[in-house]
């Protein structure tokens, strides 16, 4: 079986040769922090920061995450693909086209009134003063 790498393996070989002031500013991370990745100091880091790492250094997200023991390497295997339904763009656009009804526009606007002052400043019913 082979030996997966760590994450703080990921991290030296990645990091390597460059000063950690540069990688951590591109990775916008503080340097202490890099430097207890380098030496596995602590605990792994949340998955934001580890996708945030990889992308600052212009590395893969997915090998950052396979490395920070997020995921697996079976479960990345293949080609992923995000199919979007033609049936729900169709609707999405038709309800961007429609706009709100006459009684949705009233129900937020009652939400956004305070009760004291709902119609002050109104004085005919179209809203203008």
């Amino acid at each position: 079986m082979i030996k997966r790498e760590s994450w703080t393996e990921y991290v030296q070989r990645i990091t390597q040769g460059v000063p950690r002031k540069e990688v951590a500013k591109a990775a916008g991370i503080n340097v202490s922090g890099l430097s207890r990745w380098i030496n596995a100091v602590g605990g792994r880091p949340r998955a934001e920061k580890v996708v945030a790492f990889a992308r600052g250094l212009r590395q893969s997200p997915v090998e950052a995450l396979i490395a920070a023991d997020y995921l697996d390497p079976h479960e990345v295997a293949g080609v992923i693909e995000v199919v979007r339904s033609r049936g729900v763009i169709i609707e999405l656009g038709e309800r961007l086209t429609q706009g709100p009804t006459r009684h949705e526009v009233d129900d937020i606007t009652g939400l956004l009134a305070r009760p004291d002052d709902a119609r002050e400043g109104f004085e005919d019913g179209q809203g203008f003063a």
